[in-house]
């Protein structure tokens, strides 16, 4: 029940702005096999078991999107699927299709976080106790090898993604 009543409230929120469409319903629950299935109808709820009311006078927060990180260890792990694979998983995750999910934000590490191999940043130095104000070791070549491929791959599929950039840890 607390599953439907997740579902029916997500679906809800999104259906705010459009009280003339119908609701639409779709599950998962991996115990029973069904990974983000629409439903035909709700199932098990009779009408006087849940009732959600909607205010569209009312808001509380704008929605910017729903995503996920795309680390090193992700890109590694998409890089060794076959390129159809990859090609497949890529679309059904930020296409756009009925079927597809709809990934609309996308996470990525400034330089390595503890999702990498191994600590780097962008302009790693020999020596500790350099400085170089001037940016001139600045490199993403760490990332060019995995993140930055399949970032490519994904912009192609969805280029409107909204992509945010977070420093996970300091130079060494």
């Amino acid at each position: 029940m607390n599953k439907l009543f997740s579902l029916l409230a997500l679906f809800c929120i999104f259906s705010c702005s459009k009280p003339q469409q119908p609701i639409e319903f779709w599950l998962t629950d991996p115990e029973q096999g069904i990974l983000f299935q629409k439903q035909t109808q709700a199932q098990d709820v009779a009408d006087t078991e849940l009732k959600v009311l909607i205010d569209p006078e009312t808001s509380f927060q704008l929605m910017d999107g729903f995503g996920f990180t795309l680390s090193q260890g992700s890109a590694k792990h998409l890089l060794g699927m076959s390129e159809s694979a990859r090609a497949s998983l890529l679309q059904e995750l930020f296409g756009n299709g009925e079927n597809d999910i709809r990934i609309s934000y996308l996470r990525l590490a400034v330089a390595a976080s503890d999702l990498n191999e191994f600590p780097f940043s962008y302009n790693d130095l020999e020596d500790s106790l350099a400085t170089d104000p001037a940016l001139e070791n600045f490199s993403l070549s760490h990332d060019t090898l995995d993140v930055i491929p399949v970032l490519k791959e994904i912009l192609k599929i969805n280029p409107r993604i909204k992509l945010m950039a977070s420093p996970w840890s300091p130079p060494k």
